[in-house]
């Protein structure tokens, strides 16, 4: 089994409960183990096929990294340590390859800024890898720009497109024509007298022929 966290240097009591079923009837047992702490840094790396690597050697102390140690027994338990003062980040077990791979959340709160070492150390060949990292700050996102407007004052000239001067017709000269009015009713009323007139014309040239043909007579 895997324990979820790093327990501290000292004695402890590992209980193991099973709480049963149809076929088995609960159970407990209890396994008294020590932790040695942080195991003591040896003066260089065992070097070989011993390494450790990481997802990025530049650090921040809120983001994940990925820590994977090869060169280590199978099975063995590998603890990694962050140097200058030592603090355990957590262990993990090789695999069949001897491959220990070990996922950090984030550094422990306090970490300083600046140069550290990473340490791989297997618990039972004492194998020893390390690599430098350095712990750095995250930069701060610049604030966004404030939106530009465009000052107050006096509104510029408008341009606007020339336009031709309005024309008139020149007056027609002399005196001025009446305006014709809008014929109404029938024209047959002077025709009528005028043939009138006529008739009576005619009877009275024939009146006076006769009277001087009587006279003649």
């Amino acid at each position: 089994m895997r324990l979820d966290r790093a327990l501290p240097a000292g004695d402890h009591t590992l209980v193991v409960r099973y709480a049963g079923d149809d076929r088995y009837t609960a159970s407990e047992h209890s396994v008294r183990l020590t932790v040695a702490g942080i195991p003591p840094r040896p003066a260089t790396a065992s070097g070989g096929d011993v390494q450790v690597t990481v997802s990025s050697q530049t650090l921040a102390p809120a983001a994940p990294v990925s820590i994977t140690a090869d060169g280590f027994v199978p099975g063995e338990t590998v603890v990694f340590v962050l140097y200058s003062e030592p603090v355990i980040l957590g262990t993990a077990v090789a695999d069949d390859d001897g491959r220990a791979t070990l996922e950090v959340a984030a550094l422990p709160a306090g970490t300083e800024l600046g140069q550290h070492t990473v340490r791989a150390i297997g618990g039972t060949s004492e194998r020893v890898a390390e690599i430098p990292v350095t712990v750095a700050a995250v930069p701060e996102a610049p604030a966004p720009a404030a939106p530009v407007t465009a000052p107050a004052g006096p509104v510029g000239p408008v341009l606007t497109a020339p336009t031709a001067p309005a024309t008139t017709a020149p007056a027609p000269s002399g005196p001025a024509r009446p305006t014709a009015l809008a014929r109404t009713g029938s024209t047959a009323g002077p025709l009528v007298g005028l043939s009138a007139l006529l008739v009576l014309t005619g009877a009275a040239a024939l009146v006076l022929a006769r009277r001087r043909g009587g006279r003649t007579a």
